[in-house]
């Protein structure tokens, strides 16, 4: 997980500074490409209930609040805006995430 800038908002987008999880392979990570995937973080948690969010604990992985993470706002973000390492998410919380993910685009 990573402090990461979204920038104004212009619609129903992620935006300003929050916690967003990198969801790309070590693969991509190692690679060259300038930009990274990513799931924001809000503690707006009546999104809970929205598919494909899932909810992390305080101090899961460093985040300061209890937070969603909102893999329905997967975006592609420039290395250039994360400031900042917060911390790692276990394996299974992980596995949690890329579940959505699939469910999210029917892939089973």
């Amino acid at each position: 997980m990573y402090w990461a800038d979204f920038g104004d908002a212009d619609g129903h987008e992620a935006a300003f500074l929050r916690p967003a999880v990198v969801v790309q392979c070590n693969a991509a990570n190692a690679s060259v490409m300038d930009t990274v995937l990513v799931c924001p973080c809000t503690t707006t948690l009546r999104r809970n209930k929205w598919p494909g969010n899932v909810e992390l604990a305080q101090d899961e992985a460093g985040l300061p609040k209890r937070s969603l993470v909102e893999v329905t706002l997967l975006t592609a973000l420039d290395r250039a805006y994360l400031h900042g390492h917060i911390g790692r998410l276990s394996e299974a919380r992980m596995r949690a995430i890329v579940r959505a993910i699939h469910q999210l685009v029917e892939i089973e």
